[in-house]
């Protein structure tokens, strides 16, 4: 049996997302708790402040200069499991980008020539304190093809 999204967490995922492809960083900072954790692709894990300083400040930098912009940015097969004040959704999220590539620290560098594109599944893990939804953990992987039988 499906379970019921909470409204207020369907709307602060459609926010984030919305403020994440305009490179408001304040926006996205505030949807996030202060202990905020991620692992990226590589297996690179970062706290809030070391992501936003790294990873999403300067990408939001080249949003707002009009140097990069996401081309197609989707989540699909979102699903939901809820455990009171704890939710963990996870999906696929496909994604195309032009303008930037990958720099040093794991962070944005301006290209015009550069694009990218693929695919990655997700585990986002949201509390709700306050009465306030949060994302407090996230972790992104690349999807591996089975080896050869």
């Amino acid at each position: 049996m499906p379970v019921e999204w909470p409204s207020a967490l369907r709307e602060l995922m459609i926010d984030r997302r919305t403020k994440s492809l305009q490179g408001d960083v304040d926006g996205v900072a505030s949807s996030m708790a202060n202990e905020y954790v991620q692992t990226d692709i590589s297996g690179h894990r970062q706290d809030k402040r070391t992501w936003l300083v790294e990873y999403f400040e300067p990408l939001a930098k080249l949003i707002r200069a009009g140097k990069f912009q996401w081309t197609h940015y989707e989540h699909k097969d979102v699903q939901l499991q809820l455990f009171g004040d704890c939710a963990i959704v996870t999906g696929m999220l496909e994604a195309q980008g032009k303008g930037a590539t990958w720099g040093p620290n794991h962070t944005w560098v301006a290209d015009q020539k550069a694009s990218f594109g693929g695919t990655l599944h997700f585990t986002h893990i949201y509390i709700r304190r306050d009465g306030k939804w949060l994302l407090a953990g996230l972790q992104n992987a690349v999807p591996v093809s089975p080896p050869n039988e």
